[in-house]
């Protein structure tokens, strides 16, 4: 872990990313950066600068304040503040001391479940964890960046996934669990195949026939209704949730890669192979020698 002075970026009066983005994916990172406000730095306001998407800073040291639908707020180190999507919004540094402070400005369909779950609400937009994790989680994205500017589509949305993971255990909440078991439905009997589903993925014989068959559901109605309440098939439920599982396993584990394949299901190991190539750019293998040892 490095010291907070060990960073670059601290060195420097501003910093600012583009990363690679895939529109598809659950969260995708839009911007990421570092500014050292100057004293009489102008507003930032959504007049100016309206946003469709969420914006995060991550406030280091000195002060500023926040003007978030119509409520305002004073802010200072060590501090989370979160502006949502179309909000009406204005913040600017302190005159006498002003704030220096990390940004992630992101997106996707689970951007919601994510900042909710970190309990970021329009009335009280601000939190202070308290935690060294969070702080370092945001510094090694960003310095990631620094090194390699270009960094592929799935570094981007895991390393924001850690990020907010982050913040979520330190208000001990589990955002890894919410996200795999959050449920759009409220259908007690589709709330159990989906539940069924993040308890059994492993099983290499999951599908939309046995589900059926132990649920007692039509095959072609269960399909129906859980793309109409999930917004996708349960093969590509499935699938995601595998490789979600298997990209954790590939980051954070010593496993083989046959042995991943395995443990998400996947008796074949060049199907699994090919399912994570298609998704995160990268064969697991690949992926792990070029990019785990950097991470």
């Amino acid at each position: 872990m490095c010291a907070m002075s060990d960073y670059i970026f601290l060195r420097k009066e501003i910093c600012t990313f583009f990363p690679q983005h895939d529109n598809l994916s659950d969260l995708f990172v839009l911007s990421i950066g570092f500014e050292r406000c100057s004293p009489n730095k102008a507003e930032v306001n959504s007049v100016l600068y309206p946003k469709t998407d969420y914006i995060m800073h991550y406030v280091i040291g000195g002060k500023g304040y926040l003007q978030l639908n119509g409520n305002n707020f004073s802010i200072g180190k060590d501090t989370l503040f979160l502006i949502p999507p179309k909000s009406k919004f204005a913040y600017r540094p302190d005159s006498s001391d002003p704030w220096y402070y990390m940004w992630i400005e992101y997106s996707g369909p689970f951007a919601h479940q994510f900042s909710s779950e970190c309990n970021f609400t329009h009335e009280n937009p601000i939190l202070q964890p308290k935690d060294d994790k969070i702080f370092t989680a945001f510094a090694d994205f960003l310095t990631a960046f620094i090194r390699q500017q270009d960094q592929p589509v799935v570094f981007t949305m895991f390393g924001l996934y850690n990020v907010l993971a982050e913040i979520g255990h330190a208000l001990q909440i589990d955002v890894k669990k919410s996200r795999q078991n959050h449920s759009h439905s409220g259908n007690p009997r589709l709330n159990d195949v989906i539940h069924y589903i993040n308890q059994n993925y492993t099983q290499p014989n999951l599908s939309l026939s046995t589900l059926s068959s132990k649920f007692h559901f039509n095959p072609s109605y269960l399909s129906k209704i859980f793309h109409v309440e999930i917004g996708k098939s349960i093969s590509q439920y499935i699938m995601d949730l595998r490789l979600c599982k298997a990209f954790e396993l590939v980051q954070n584990s010593d496993m083989f890669i046959k042995e991943i394949s395995l443990a998400v299901g996947y008796e074949d190991v060049g199907f699994f192979s090919k399912l994570f190539k298609r998704k995160f750019g990268e064969s697991p293998s690949l992926y792990f020698k070029k990019y785990v040892p950097t991470i």
